[in-house]
């Protein structure tokens, strides 16, 4: 009984990974749109502060 139960978690572990590598992927992507949007109208990004100025 014990070894289904590791079994099933040893082959749902790379689905977990995938699911994670996915969100943060879609994340990144969303701030490149911003970024670039922001870059598009002229913004520019103040480091010192840490935002974006017009």
């Amino acid at each position: 009984m014990w070894w289904t139960l590791i079994i099933g978690l040893v082959l749902a572990y790379p689905a977990f990974e995938m699911v994670e590598e996915w969100r943060l992927q879609r994340a990144a992507q969303k701030d490149l749109v911003e970024m670039r949007r922001h870059a598009a109208s002229g913004h520019r990004w103040d480091a010192t502060r840490g935002q974006w100025v017009g």
